[in-house]
């Protein structure tokens, strides 16, 4: 059993390139590199999951441009534990300030290296359906997506950071809509989860 990478290209081509060296050491995990190039028409984390939906295999990892997960053997034998138990789940990083916050939202992050069911993406449709593909769904992908897929096990990071991470030009979290953002994502995954009952 083996996993795809699913990467997005945007502002970082140098550490895109680092990343994706650092991820051939793994080639007894991985047999499939997607890179997202988000370069001429930037559509943000959807992206990452239109990537996810051309992967060969049913599972898949991801990360971020802007990080190295230095525990990927870790997750992987996690995921699969997981797996074999009939509990197949997002299996990820967080750091340990971010795990506190997005337990009590609902929703966790992937970009700090993460394994997934392909079928992760189908929430979208939920999102799709009600809000169309709009700004807000490009910027906050994966807080909608984990937020209504609801299943995820998370592991304390252990990354290695470029120093792009905390770039106020790139870095979503340094953007002044980012808690709102995040209000508003908890918001709508919540109406749409309502909906399920219904």
């Amino acid at each position: 059993m083996r996993a795809t990478v699913v990467l997005l290209k945007y502002k970082r081509p140098y550490e895109l390139n680092i990343i994706i060296k650092y991820l051939k050491k793994f080639d007894y995990i991985f047999d499939e590199t997607i890179v997202w190039d988000n370069t001429i028409v930037n559509i943000g984390g959807l992206g990452r999951y239109l990537g996810i939906c051309q992967a060969k295999n049913d599972i898949v990892f991801t990360v971020d441009d802007d990080n190295i997960p230095l525990n990927i053997p870790e997750l992987w034998k996690k995921y699969n534990e997981l797996k074999n138990i009939g509990k197949e789940r997002i299996v990820n990083n967080m750091k340990p300030g971010a795990l506190k916050k997005y337990k009590k939202f609902g929703q966790t992050m992937v970009g700090w290296g993460a394994f997934m069911p392909k079928n992760v993406s189908n929430v979208l449709n939920e999102y799709i359906k009600i809000y169309g593909v709009d700004e807000f769904l490009m910027r906050d992908t994966s807080r909608i997506v984990t937020g209504l897929y609801g299943r995820w096990y998370s592991i304390e990071a252990k990354i290695k950071e470029f120093p792009s991470a905390s770039d106020s030009d790139i870095a979503l979290w340094k953007q002044e809509c980012h808690i709102k953002n995040r209000r508003e994502s908890i918001k709508r995954v919540n109406y749409l989860k309502s909906l399920r009952i219904k």
